[in-house]
């Protein structure tokens, strides 16, 4: 008995997304096949969404509400609160004033890493200045160079060769 009340009430919500999704279209005055387009989408998956033979999926609501910022999602998900984002509503990014703030934490955070890393970079340099030099060839190596020759960006070399 419970499955059957599940699957009822899962196609309760379903009819009633899908007619939000029509009250989208008339909204905005656009037929189905124009509305597949713009979310990228198959026509035929609007067709069958709106007929109710498939159910919309995680993918379609999130193309849905990424070409239509405005809807609210859980109008359109769950049927709570209007259709359209209210502008008075908090969001993060609303108002001039957030935005200078979001900017001013994003430089401070920017000018504090550039300091880090300067100061990185400093402890380094100094870690190097005082470490050793060593030669590349052993002193007691009886090896010698024989020579040495320069290549130039123009096809160019210079040969240089030990004086005896």
């Amino acid at each position: 008995m419970l499955p059957i009340l599940l699957l009822h009430l899962y196609n309760i919500f379903t009819c009633l997304m899908t007619d939000r999704i029509n009250k989208i279209l008339r909204f905005y005055k656009i037929n189905s096949s124009r509305f597949a387009e713009e979310i990228g989408v198959q026509k035929s998956s609007i067709s069958h969404v709106l007929s109710g033979r498939n159910k919309p999926s995680l993918d379609f609501i999130q193309k849905l509400l990424k070409v239509y910022p405005d809807i609210n999602a859980d109008w359109l998900i769950m049927g709570k609160g209007k259709m359209l984002i209210e502008e008075n509503e908090t969001n993060l990014f609303s108002g001039h004033d957030k935005q200078k703030e979001v900017v001013a934490v994003i430089k401070e955070e920017k000018n504090e890493s550039e300091k880090i890393l300067l100061e990185s970079a400093e402890n380094k340099a100094k870690t190097i200045g005082k470490q050793p030099i060593t030669p590349g060839i052993p002193a007691n190596s009886n090896k010698q160079a024989s020579k040495i020759v320069i290549f130039y960006s123009d096809h160019t070399f210079k040969e240089f060769l030990p004086e005896e």
